[in-house]
């Protein structure tokens, strides 16, 4: 008596699978050869395998395994290959400009000599010598390098800083800031103030320096916020 699971063999999706694998197939049949042409099989080829259980089963092991290469060959041809990024050589977070630019600001808040000195000249910043004689520094510098980085790709920021706290009203860092055209077309201005920021503040400064004179009239804000006049008010 045959058996219920070599009914399967009547099923089309296997011998689809065995016509699509099994191009060439070549086995004796009551002595004769029968061969597959152009994907088709010979009908007495599944009369023989259904009549033999023992090679059914070799037959349907081949078929199921032959089906399981091509699907897992697809598998392979459509995924995209995963790279694998070692820890070290994950890349380093760094901080913004904005965020390295407050740290500095919160550092020098509290060192305030340390700043004018770094104001006049910002290079003392990665001077081994003089990070050495200033610890705090040194310390802020090893744990804050892009901090420090901050006072060479930006070097006007500690002159503004300056000029902030010479203004009668408070301003903000982007209002002070349009000063950089002037500055641009004014060298020299430039390194008076970053050597005395007070200056802003001086008439006879200010009689000495048309170019300085004609910006503030064409910034009013400024104008008022170093008025000479108002920091009399104030301090009276």
């Amino acid at each position: 008596m045959k058996r219920d699971w070599l009914h399967i063999f009547n099923r089309p999706p296997l011998l689809d699978a065995f016509r699509k694998h099994a191009l060439t197939f070549t086995e004796p049949f009551g002595g004769r050869a029968v061969r597959t042409v152009h994907g088709s099989i010979d009908h007495s080829m599944l009369s023989f395998i259904r009549s033999r259980p023992a090679f059914a089963k070799t037959v349907l092991l081949l078929l199921l395994t032959m089906q399981a290469a091509g699907v897992i060959a697809q598998m392979r041809a459509g995924a995209s290959p995963v790279r694998l990024t070692p820890a070290s050589a994950s890349p380093e977070i760094r901080p913004s400009a904005a965020d390295a630019t407050h740290a500095l600001d919160r550092f020098l808040n509290h060192h305030p000599l340390l700043e004018d000195k770094l104001r006049i000249s910002p290079q003392l910043g990665r001077d081994e010598a003089f990070l050495t004689q200033n610890p705090d520094l040194r310390d802020f510098a090893h744990s804050n390098p892009a901090a420090i980085a901050r006072l060479g790709t930006d070097p006007r920021h500690l002159l503004y800083r300056a000029l902030l706290r010479q203004a009668n009203a408070p301003m903000r860092m982007r209002e002070i800031a349009v000063l950089d055209e002037l500055f641009d077309r004014e060298p020299a201005l430039e390194r008076a103030l970053n050597a005395n920021p007070e200056l802003i503040r001086d008439p006879v400064f200010l009689q000495r320096q048309p170019a300085l004179q004609g910006f503030l009239i064409e910034q009013p804000q400024l104008a008022s916020a170093f008025s000479t006049h108002s920091s009399k008010n104030k301090t009276n």
